[in-house]
């Protein structure tokens, strides 16, 4: 969840700065969490397409309890 409590899905791309356009049918997310504080997370997700990094989205996140 984040900061307000909403509960994150597909929206997470709307975080993103877009370096380049994805196209075609497969991409990959990689993900890494670069702060975790108690519940608290500082995420960061990377958008792939082979080895061409198309954006990077980073939020803040905190766990269920």
């Amino acid at each position: 969840m984040n900061p307000r409590g909403d509960r994150l899905g597909g929206f997470t791309p709307t975080y993103v700065d877009y370096f380049a356009p994805i196209t075609g049918p497969e991409f990959e997310m990689q993900g890494e969490i670069l702060n975790p504080t108690g519940r608290t997370h500082f995420v960061e997700v990377r958008f792939l397409v082979g080895d061409r990094l198309c954006a990077v989205a980073q939020a803040t996140l905190i766990a269920e309890r």
